[in-house]
């Protein structure tokens, strides 16, 4: 499951992304996404809560990667912020692939809560 929420409040988008994802599932995200971005004002936040992905391929991951780097390239994003939960595996393998892609301006944290605490 993925799920796109804005909160205009916090200036912030929200995604979520839980279980397994298909690669159609993704494809529909990342359409959602590039629809809800241009509506932002500069600086805006993007927290990515991954705590509940049960398993993610390298190909999604890469996939992610080079979605937060076009947002990165694309619009003035303050931050992007990942929850990742206890999951060691999913951690490095981002992790990995940031490194890889060039990611910056990444966070990592536990909880949504920490995330929010960050914006």
């Amino acid at each position: 499951m993925i799920a796109i929420n804005v909160d205009s409040a916090k200036n912030t988008i929200l995604v979520k992304i839980a279980g397994a994802i298909s690669a159609e599932q993704t494809t529909k995200a990342v359409i959602k996404l590039f629809e809800v971005a241009p509506k932002m004002k500069e600086n805006f936040s993007v927290i990515n809560d991954i705590s509940g992905l049960l398993t993610i391929s390298a190909d999604q991951s890469e996939t992610l990667n080079k979605v937060n780097q076009k947002l990165l390239n694309t619009y003035k994003i303050n931050k992007i912020i990942r929850v990742v939960g206890k999951s060691r595996d999913v951690l490095i393998q981002l992790s990995v692939s940031d490194k890889r892609t060039g990611l910056k301006n990444v966070i990592y944290v536990p909880t949504m809560k920490e995330a929010i605490q960050l914006l």
